[in-house]
């Protein structure tokens, strides 16, 4: 599998045992965590179409899912974005309640609004190699492969071909929203924990600009 190719590229010539182990490691858990069926390709959809459609792919690969233990989407420099794809006519989608708490100053949401293209769309095996045909080195390959085959799985390619969706009616309906700004609700209560809902963001008011010197500058902007 490609995920392998790129992990080994990265071995040193003399690997340590320690290296081996640390490398065998990372390996066997992605493999064991890998299901036969997994939901969020809509999801993975609306990020792959945030790093291709921005001004600088590198820079966007590198704040995408930057550590795994992170709870954004993307991060960097103290600045966060989370990803919410619909191929539904409104902007109303489904947050756990943590997503919505945030401390830092510029955390963003962006609501990609698509709908189903089968004849001229682009699937997310489509979005997935216009990525890899970028000039990347073997740490964002290797990123890039283990983060896509954990949420694809072993579905078959063709069965991923099968949803397609449209790249052009998602860049014009893109819009971003601040998380300090959006409608919540408030749990005051320690005992109560892992709360989801739905929130329309249609209801709140969208941000006219990301900030300037961060990687949000790098994505694409309807207005722009």
């Amino acid at each position: 599998m490609e995920v392998c190719e790129t992990t080994f590229a990265s071995v040193p010539s003399n690997p340590t045992t320690t290296e081996i182990k640390n490398i065998t490691e990372s390996i066997i858990d992605l493999f064991k965590n890998i299901p036969k069926v997994r939901p969020g390709i809509l999801g993975l959809w609306g990020e792959f179409f945030l790093i291709v459609s921005s001004k600088n792919i590198k820079k966007c690969l590198d704040a995408w899912h930057k550590h795994p233990e992170d709870k954004y989407d993307f991060y960097d420099n103290n600045e966060a974005l989370e990803v919410k794809c619909t191929t539904k006519t409104d902007r109303k989608h489904e947050f756990g309640h943590d997503q919505l708490i945030s401390n830092l100053e510029d955390h963003y949401v962006a609501s990609v609004m698509t709908r189903e293209n089968f004849s001229n769309g682009l699937s997310v095996v489509d979005l997935y190699n216009k990525i890899l045909k970028e000039k990347l080195d073997d740490g964002f390959k290797d990123k890039l492969k283990k983060i896509y085959y954990k949420i694809v799985g072993v579905t078959p390619e063709e069965k991923l071909e099968e949803f397609k969706y449209d790249y052009n009616f998602a860049k014009r309906n893109l819009l971003y929203f601040k998380v300090s700004e959006l409608s919540k609700i408030e749990n005051t209560n320690p005992a109560i924990s892992n709360i989801s809902y739905t929130v329309d963001l249609s209801q709140n008011q969208n941000v006219d600009y990301l900030s300037k010197d961060k990687f949000t500058s790098y994505l694409y902007f309807p207005s722009a």
